[in-house]
Parts: C-alpha cells; sequence; structure tokens
C-alpha cells in the first residue's frame, strides 16, 4: 500500500503481524535458552530464524535459502 505521497507503508495487518513477532522473536531470544549458557538450542534457532525471515518479508525483503544449514548424510 502506498500512502498520498507515493511511500511505501505497512497495513494494519502487517503492523500487528510485526507486533506479534517482535513478542515471539523476544520471546524464542529470552527463554529459548535451555542450557542459560546465551546459546539458543538448535530448535530455538531455526524457529527463530523462520520468525525473521517473515519479520524481513513484511518489508518486502526476499530472502532465498541456498542450501541447508548442513548436510544429513555427510
Amino acid at each position: 500500500m502506498k500512502n498520498k505521497l507515493g511511500e511505501d507503508i505497512l497495513t494494519d495487518e502487517e503492523i500487528e503481524e510485526l507486533k506479534e513477532l517482535g513478542k515471539a522473536i523476544e520471546g524464542t531470544l529470552v527463554f529459548g535458552d535451555p542450557g542459560g549458557d546465551g546459546y539458543p538450542s538448535r530448535t530455538n534457532r531455526f524457529e527463530l530464524l523462520k520468525m525473521f525471515k517473515r519479520y524481513l518479508e513484511i518489508h518486502d525483503y526476499k530472502i532465498v535459502k541456498d542450501k541447508p544449514p548442513y548436510d544429513m548424510l555427510e
């Protein structure tokens, strides 16, 4: 959606989604460290990546995954 000056703006739905994503990201960072060593679990890291990806997509960034982060067969 564009405003009267032709600048890109976010819709109300996008703003609400950003708020929800922000809370989820913060919660995962705070509570996603089961060992308490500042390093989130693997599951939480991948969930964070999905949330960060969506957050950036709302701002019209295109995120492309070239390859898996690891190869299970190697």
